[in-house]
């Protein structure tokens, strides 16, 4: 807890270092290792068609609530939340030393971002049915869908083994991924990835924890209070 941030700074020091969108791949190839699923997610899955197989898979991601319908619900509460998830992304990037004014524009910014990978994601109904997320496709073929990403590149630096064909999960979140990258600029690609970096979940420093507890557990989850520091 002393050493607040600092486990955390080589990350956000790489995030800064940022100079152009052909970098991305090396740079979300390192967040895969350390379990960031920024933008999307990567791995490996038993294959749907011949379970003697691990194969890779890529999938979509990079939400910070729980999933796609929390952006698009109707209503009074999600609306609620919504503003209370955008509250609280400024509150995260404040704690993280952004000044209070750009930490409030950041935070729409990404709600923004979020909201664009949201809406070409698909919904949980849909992906309860495998035949929904299994689409095998050589590596090339996934390049040539996003041609804003370099998905040779990044598989080298994911130190992945050789993956000559792997399960695009929702092709069209991919497509519409590709035209995410190429329209959003890149500063708020980086406030969007320092916001990643510090997940719900992950052991932050008490003041950091105690504002993700109020969130996630608290306001989503309905959790009544933070359980004990020492049990986490």
């Amino acid at each position: 807890d002393k050493k607040g941030l600092q486990p955390l700074q080589p990350d956000l020091d790489r995030i800064a270092a940022l100079k152009s969108k052909d970098e991305l791949p090396a740079l979300l190839a390192h967040f895969q290792m350390i379990n960031v699923n920024a933008f999307f997610g990567f791995g490996e899955q038993q294959d749907f068609k011949d379970a003697t197989k691990q194969i890779a898979a890529a999938d979509q991601g990079g939400l910070g609530l729980p999933e796609r319908d929390y952006y698009f619900r109707a209503g009074e509460v999600a609306e609620k939340t919504r503003a209370e998830y955008v509250q609280h992304i400024t509150n995260m990037l404040k704690l993280m030393g952004e000044p209070e004014t750009q930490a409030g524009s950041d935070a729409k910014k990404i709600m923004g971002l979020e909201t664009a990978l949201a809406k070409v994601s698909l919904d949980i109904t849909s992906r309860r049915n495998p035949k929904n997320i299994y689409h095998m496709m050589p590596v090339s073929q996934l390049e040539a869908i996003t041609p804003e990403f370099s998905w040779s590149h990044f598989l080298a630096d994911v130190k992945a083994p050789p993956v000559t064909d792997l399960n695009v999960t929702v092709p069209d979140f991919f497509k519409g991924l590709n035209s995410i990258i190429a329209a959003t600029d890149l500063d708020t690609i980086k406030a969007y990835l320092r916001w990643q970096l510090v997940p719900e979940g992950t052991v932050l420093p008490k003041a950091l924890d105690d504002e993700d507890f109020d969130f996630n557990r608290h306001k989503l989850a309905g959790q009544p209070e933070q359980r004990a520091r020492w049990r986490s």
